[in-house]
């Protein structure tokens, strides 16, 4: 309600309601308006009345009391609360292995912002007047939309400090005080700051959810002050109380809401863990965190730490609030440590881990792979997918309930047999947990079942999507499939692959069964194929392949090196001049046989050697005396002693060497003609030699300047022409028809000259 305030002194001339329509009317003159104040805003932004200097040593405050300057004294602390604490105990025990574990999972670095928090582009400081009734709000589920600096906010150090000993509060809280019955939060921020650093905490827990689909966004309340030793001077701040929020973008302020996730508050165990073993401060327990009326006990908690810490000098519980990113996934783990140890020693393989030793039950008769055909039906197993034998057995261990490690380097076939172990597991009424470590490993699987139908039976349980809406909406989907019976056929069908299994497999059975020779086919085909080089070299008689065993190959196999020796110490035995010779034995009477077989041998060349020198020097023929021109010589002899070998006009022709250049033209002919011949019948039958080519030929060309669709039509004409010729199978083509044209019209021509 607007009042004109100057009414209120003019005594009883002038009561309430006129003094509201003085006020109204001042509103109405625009000329003389100056401004209006909100007394209630300003005081609560601490503004109050100046106060009126009575003499040198007093002031006048706004509320009429005198107050000596010189005789002013601060404050003295509040006293500590140490009635309300938690039970301090702690029982001190030998560590086992799983304490080792939790230690390791803890990180006690200065890293960590559990244990050093420091201000960053990811966290954002908030003005807080009373953490519990923040907590308390929270946990009841009241959102919080977050804002800046307020424009008042000008107070220097000294005037806020003044201004806590006037009004027994400070300028932050008062302010928070009165923005959290708005519903609204002050970030230790102005406009532009606070927007880029909600925008940054915003995507950063985005994608912290969708990538590991855990949630780093808490908002801590309260931090303990500390330091590294007595000495050190710069403090450290570690958050106490731990609770998990969730920004959420506003649609009506284009801003940031502010809510709890309705998750667990935590408390910092990092912290109190740390505390215990570098400090020795042996703080009680607070898991679970005590709680009150609406939440957690916030001034409980702080007064426990309280008293944990007062030997502990500069040491104090800060009470301000943060919102920033905190990594819990070790934490997770060190929890399920801490409080389901025996729960989780109930496992062969942790128990083994903590024990020391892990116990291997050996199977009395284990799977192979080269028995899966033999023990495993295709109807015990529902594999969709393509797999091996190895992925094949390890489906097979994993239906028996086996732990073991499936391993291999990327683009293996690990995604493809894990969709096929949980499709065989659905197969067999099992449930299936399937969790990693990054997002994209899950949805890649996902994505393999629902390929195969099986989507409306994955329950999605990542953070992102666990809520209670998504859900319900899964269970739903997978309660609108329908129940399919068994396929009459599908017992038929597994049959029918089982037999072809034996047959393929009785393929295989004969290549890798042991012969009486200790080798198999395939052995023996390897062995060959390494020993190209003597193919058709050597030949192996039958009999001695049928009669061959382990005793006959290594006689052989001695037989063989002896010769090799033997052949190292003469040399080469197939370029041997000697090599026909096939005599075992040697005598004196066929040493002197010998030599006179090679002398009358010798006299033999030497008379045939005069011979030949003879018709050459008749004939003058200029060529090497070789073998080659001595059996030249020898057929010309043959055929001039066979009366009917020439006729009188040739051996009379004047001009004889133009008619033998004819007969070697004729003879070259012949020969192209021949080779040519045998070309094309590779690729035709005889009767294309009966095929006009030229007019053939003089359509196509005719066809290539046509329409497309007239020219595809006669191409494909003429190609069905020549193909009913050809042996080969779609040796003419349209790329190679003109050639094929060409290269008979060639033959024919070359044929009838």
């Amino acid at each position: 309600m607007l009042v004109e305030c100057t009414d209120f002194t003019a005594g009883e001339k002038i009561d309430f309601d006129r003094a509201v329509k003085h006020g109204k009317n001042n509103l109405s003159d625009s000329e003389n308006f100056i401004c209006a104040v909100d007394v209630r805003r300003a005081r609560a932004g601490g503004l109050r009345p100046i106060p009126q200097k009575i003499d040198s040593n007093s002031i006048c405050g706004y509320d009429g009391t005198v107050d000596s300057v010189s005789d002013y004294q601060a404050a003295a602390p509040k006293k500590l609360n140490r009635s309300g604490t938690g039970v301090i105990g702690y029982e001190e025990s030998s560590l086992s292995r799983i304490q080792i574990w939790e230690r390791k999972l803890l990180d006690f670095s200065l890293r960590n912002s559990l244990l050093n928090f420091r201000i960053t582009k990811n966290a954002l400081p908030i003005l807080t007047h009373d953490l519990a009734a923040l907590e308390d709000s929270l946990a009841d589920g009241v959102s919080f939309s977050i804002r800046e600096l307020p424009s008042e906010w000008t107070a220097s150090l000294r005037d806020a400090r003044l201004y806590e000993i006037e009004n027994e509060n400070d300028l932050a809280t008062n302010i928070a005080s009165e923005e959290f019955k708005s519903k609204r939060l002050c970030a230790v921020m102005h406009d532009e700051e606070l927007e880029k650093t909600l925008k940054n905490i915003y995507r950063t827990t985005k994608s912290s959810i969708e990538e590991n689909g855990s949630n780093t966004l808490f908002l801590a309340l309260g931090f303990l002050k500390w330091y590294e030793s007595d000495i050190s001077e710069k403090p450290r701040y570690a958050p106490l109380i731990m609770i998990p929020v969730e920004l959420v973008k506003s649609s009506h302020n284009k801003g940031y809401l502010l809510r709890s996730r309705q998750e667990e508050t935590q408390i910092n165990v990092t912290l109190i863990e740390y505390l215990r073993q570098i400090f020795e401060l042996k703080i009680p327990s607070l898991d679970p965190l005590p709680e009150d009326e609406h939440g957690t006990d916030i001034p409980l908690v702080f007064n426990t730490v309280r008293n944990c810490i007062l030997d502990k000098k500069r040491w104090n519980v800060v009470n301000t609030a943060c919102l920033g990113q905190f990594s819990f996934g070790q934490f997770v783990m060190w929890s399920d440590l801490r409080n389901r140890a025996d729960e989780l020693m109930q496992n062969k393989v942790v128990a083994g881990l903590i024990d020391k030793k892990i116990t291997v039950e050996q199977e009395e008769n284990p799977l192979t792979v080269s028995e899966l055909d033999e023990r495993i039906a295709p109807d015990d197993l529902a594999i969709p997918l393509s797999a091996d034998s190895s992925q094949m057995l390890a489906i097979a261990e994993a239906a028996k309930r086996k732990s073991f490690v499936l391993h291999g380097p990327p683009g293996t076939g690990k995604s493809q047999t894990i969709t096929n172990l949980i499709a065989n597991a659905l197969y067999h009424g099992k449930s299936v947990l399937f969790v990693a470590e990054k997002m994209a490993a899950l949805n890649v699987v996902q994505h393999r079942l629902e390929n195969i139908g099986l989507a409306p039976f994955c329950l999605e349980l990542h953070s992102n999507k666990a809520s209670k809406s998504s859900v319900l909406s899964q269970l739903e989907k997978s309660l609108e499939v329908g129940r399919i019976k068994h396929p009459e056929k599908y017992k038929a069908t597994a049959d029918r692959l089982k037999a072809m299994r034996v047959s393929m497999n009785s393929v295989i059975d004969g290549l890798h069964r042991k012969h009486e020779s200790g080798i198999s086919v395939y052995d023996a085909i390897e062995q060959y194929e390494t020993c190209a080089e003597f193919k058709n070299k050597i030949t192996i008689p039958q009999e001695v392949i049928n009669t061959v065993n382990d005793d006959r190959i290594e006689q052989l196999s001695s037989l063989i090196l002896s010769y090799k020796n033997s052949v190292d110490g003469v040399g080469d035995i197939v370029n041997n001049p000697l090599k026909n010779i096939s005599l075992t034995e040697y005598s004196i009477p066929l040493r002197e046989k010998l030599y006179s077989d090679c002398v009358n041998l010798l006299n033999l060349y030497n008379n045939a050697k005069s011979s030949v020198e003879r018709i050459f020097g008749t004939f003058n023929i200029n060529a090497e005396l070789s073998e080659k021109s001595i059996k030249n010589i020898l057929n010309l002899c043959r055929a001039l002693l066979i009366p009917s070998a020439f006729s009188p006009c040739l051996i009379l022709e004047n001009n004889y060497n133009a008619v033998s250049q004819k007969l070697n033209n004729y003879y070259e002919s012949i020969c192209n003609e021949n080779r040519e011949k045998q070309e094309i019948e590779k690729v035709f039958t005889s009767g294309i030699y009966e095929y006009n080519c030229i007019q053939a030929l003089n359509e196509w060309n005719v066809a290539q300047s046509s329409w497309i669709l007239s020219r595809h039509s006669k191409q494909k004409k003429l190609l069905k022409e020549v193909a009913a010729f050809c042996v080969m199978p779609n040796a003419v083509t349209k790329e190679n028809i003109i050639n094929w044209y060409q290269r008979l019209i060639n033959f024919n021509k070359l044929h009838n000259d």
